[in-house]
């Protein structure tokens, strides 16, 4: 039985989805990290944790390498709201 071609098939089939599914599990646990040390750098440098918008904001940010830039950044601004800026939806054009 494990040398017929269905059977081969089959075991490639579920490691390749073990696989995928073994990467994405990571992925979502770096991100929760990197969500995680957003938060606590923030509230360090801003002297409080972010306000519910800020933190419905960050929830959607999903792409490590954004959330890199955003944990650069924060030294770099005053406030979560200043960070998350360009991340909000209602920003008004300048007139």
């Amino acid at each position: 039985m494990r040398e017929s071609v269905i059977y081969q098939l089959a075991v490639g089939e579920g490691i390749e989805q073990g696989i995928e599914q073994g990467v994405q599990q990571a992925l979502d646990e770096h991100t929760i990290k990197l969500h995680e040390k957003i938060l606590r750098l923030g509230a360090n440098e801003y002297g409080l944790p972010p306000d519910a918008q800020s933190q419905q904001i960050l929830s959607c940010l999903l792409d490590p390498d954004l959330l890199m830039d955003i944990i650069a950044q924060i030294r770099t601004v005053k406030s979560w709201q200043e960070l998350l800026a360009p991340f909000t939806t209602d920003a008004s054009p300048a007139n």
